[in-house]
């Protein structure tokens, strides 16, 4: 079963939520401020956006990985509706965080003449996993 999101234990972990929602949210940002400035990027710069983008999804795996982490902990805590919440909504996050690893290697491996095109997916995948992580952090503060 994938974990990877706190989707849910905000009702447990109240006295943490918001510092933790602080956290996550300003990965969130920092993350979403390299994929934004993408568009920017020549295709004559495309080593250093791959760079960029190379760190950034290294980033964003630690933060999928520490919220399946989180879900794991609380895991006991949950109830079973909590918990079906919460492993879809990883699973969800996962599937677009590979979506958006795929675009990444097109955007390597592209043709210099698709450097838009393969920008533009890029943004399309980032904007797929945004609203993953997005949902997920919604189900937390609604449980």
């Amino acid at each position: 079963m994938a974990f990877g999101a706190p989707v849910a234990f905000a009702a447990n972990t109240s006295a943490t939520t918001s510092e933790s929602d602080v956290s996550v949210e300003d990965v969130q940002a920092k993350i979403s401020e390299t994929f934004d400035s993408i568009s920017n990027y020549t295709v004559d710069q495309r080593d250093e956006a791959v760079e960029s983008i190379k760190e950034t999804l290294a980033e964003l795996d630690q933060e999928i990985d520490e919220l399946e982490a989180d879900a794991r902990d609380q895991w006991a805590d949950m109830s079973e509706a909590t918990r079906e919440k919460t492993s879809a909504a990883l699973v969800e996050l996962r599937k677009q965080r590979n979506m958006l690893g795929e675009q990444f290697g097109a955007m390597q491996q592209g043709a210099d003449s698709t450097w838009d095109d393969m920008k533009a997916g890029l943004a399309d995948a980032w904007a797929a996993v945004k609203e993953a992580w997005q949902n997920v952090i919604g189900s937390e503060k609604a449980e």
